[in-house]
């Protein structure tokens, strides 16, 4: 399955550079419930952010718990 990320990391604590909609704590529970949602494979879709953004969001994915089996990035990234 292709899936977005479950938050956009702009807007979460840490990662913001004005708006917070998200605590960390939050961002990671979303995370991980995106991955105990299905036994299905899924890979991460960039979704138009920067590749920076893209890997900081990888890792923070990785440190959620987040079983994604690849990406797929577009022309942005």
């Amino acid at each position: 399955m292709k899936v977005e990320v479950p938050v956009n990391m702009e807007f979460a604590k840490g990662y913001a550079a004005k708006e917070i909609a998200y605590t960390q704590e939050e961002a990671l529970g979303y995370f991980k419930e995106e991955s105990q949602s299905t036994n299905c494979p899924f890979i991460f879709l960039s979704a138009g952010v920067s590749a920076d953004m893209f890997q900081e969001t990888l890792r923070f994915a990785k440190k959620a718990g987040s079983t994604f089996n690849d990406v797929l990035c577009g022309r942005a990234t």
